[in-house]
């Protein structure tokens, strides 16, 4: 029996009272400390201490032979100072966010891991180009590179049939995903997370940038960098195929055009991507993947 189609604020609801939903809050509470410039290790400790498989994946890594501790660590707070205030911040947001691509696959085509991978290479490629090339932090690119394709993952566990159905069009023509699903849905990935973010009572500096990364230059003004800088992200790493991607092909022309409206160079780009593949593989050690 075909699954009976969901109107646009049908899905809403269905994901507002999933799982997913449940995952918001830690994920909200992480976000405002990493935007925090005053945040301390022990605020950190608060958030972590109050979610256990977090707290373990911490300690893990503190106790692990990377980090090669003498003696055996048992206190969130001593690992985060042992491992580092900003890469624990780092990892929890990273599981936390993890949290939303763990389920069933529908389609042996599309990998949530995948999806994941790309994501994190989207997130760390983010923070590479605004500390090296921008000389900023980066804070809220790196949630939005995890963040900015949780739409996939709603399509698929909530509209399963259609989401088969998009899939098979995404093989098989030569178009984006995103504009294959405005086509047969009448709104895409990007739209359906960005309204959910918002309705999670994420900031509109986050679910912005995600509602226009695949068209930037629509995005309102206060947030066109970081949806630019999104839509570049998206084509670095499609070009580099680090797992699932939305884009059927890079365009070049739009791709230089972004670039250059903040001043960015195709080689230090380039050099960017080669320490994403770095910190990748670091990661894959770790155990991340």
């Amino acid at each position: 029996m075909n699954q009976k189609k969901m109107t646009f604020y049908e899905l809403k609801h269905a994901v507002h009272s999933s799982e997913l939903a449940s995952i918001k809050s830690i994920l909200l509470e992480l976000i405002r400390l990493i935007n925090d410039p005053s945040a301390t290790a022990k605020q950190l400790k608060d958030i972590v201490e109050v979610d256990p498989p977090l707290s373990s994946r911490i300690l893990r890594l503190a106790n692990s032979a990377y980090y090669g501790m003498s003696k055996r660590i048992s206190d969130i707070l001593e690992a985060i100072i042992w491992i580092g205030f900003d890469i624990v911040k780092q990892i929890a947001i990273s599981m936390k966010a993890l949290e939303l691509f763990i389920g069933n696959e529908l389609d042996i085509f599309f990998s949530r891991d995948k999806l994941w991978r790309f994501s994190v290479a989207s997130a760390l490629a983010g923070k590479f180009i605004y500390r090296r090339e921008f000389k900023e932090l980066g804070n809220n690119i790196y949630s939005l590179g995890l963040l900015h394709n949780i739409g996939h993952i709603m399509m698929e566990q909530f509209q399963p049939d259609d989401f088969k159905q998009i899939m098979i069009k995404y093989r098989t023509e030569p178009k984006n995903l995103y504009e294959i699903e405005q086509a047969l849905l009448g709104y895409d990935h990007a739209l359906l997370a960005s309204e959910v973010m918002k309705e999670w009572d994420f900031h509109e500096d986050l679910y912005l940038p995600i509602r226009y990364h695949h068209q930037p230059l629509l995005a309102p003004a206060h947030v066109r960098k970081d949806a630019t800088m999104l839509f570049v992200i998206d084509q670095l790493c499609t070009h580099f195929e680090f797992g699932f991607s939305d884009i059927k092909h890079t365009n070049k022309f739009n791709f230089l055009s972004s670039i250059s409206l903040y001043n960015l160079e195709e080689r230090s780009l380039d050099i960017i991507m080669e320490a994403v593949e770095e910190e990748i593989l670091k990661m894959e050690q770790l155990g991340w993947f």
